[in-house]
């Protein structure tokens, strides 16, 4: 029991041992320059912690299980600002999230896998234009809305992010609905 040093494997740990195990918070220094911070269970990252990768460029600063980014969590580039806030399995969204970009782009909806993924909206970073509906490997696809900057809206199917079938559009300047 106590605190210690240990290096193996290329990687250094600092912190608390219990019964001969890395247990309950501690360091992980890699060679590659990564490092971890946070809860350790059995030598393994689990619980709340933070993880700096510099060979990936980002930080992901949430809760791990058996060495995974899996649970609640933030994980922001470093290489272009972007962030993804919401549920990780293994390293990837799942279920409800957020995925902003640095030029202002937004996404809050469903993940499956790491992709968008069920119902969920995307608003370019000007605020002005966005879509809204159903979502498959990560493009627009079943049922939706798109408003665009200059007032037009389209509501119908959309397959693989392209209009599909039927659907109606809003003129601004008429202030009348139209099939399409």
């Amino acid at each position: 029991h106590g605190r210690g040093i240990i290096i193996k494997d290329n990687i250094r740990y600092e912190g608390y041992w219990i019964n001969d195990e890395m247990n309950k918070c501690g360091k992980f220094i890699y060679r590659n320059g990564d490092i971890y911070e946070g809860e350790v269970c059995n030598g393994k990252k689990h619980g709340k912690g933070k993880y700096e990768s510099q060979q990936y460029q980002f930080v992901y600063d949430g809760q791990w299980e058996h060495d995974d980014m899996s649970g609640f969590g933030v994980r922001t580039s470093l290489f272009n600002g972007s962030e993804q806030y919401g549920m990780f399995v293994k390293g990837k969204l799942e279920g409800k999230g957020n995925y902003s970009w640095n030029n202002g782009d937004r996404y809050e909806g469903e993940f499956k896998n790491g992709v968008k993924d069920g119902k969920g909206k995307f608003v370019w970073g000007n605020g002005k234009k966005y879509y809204e509906g159903e979502w498959k490997d990560g493009k627009c696809h079943g049922k939706g809305k798109y408003v665009y900057s200059d007032g037009w809206v389209f509501e119908g199917m959309l397959n693989n992010g392209v209009k599909d079938g039927k659907g109606r559009l809003y003129d601004p300047i008429a202030k009348i609905w139209k099939e399409v």
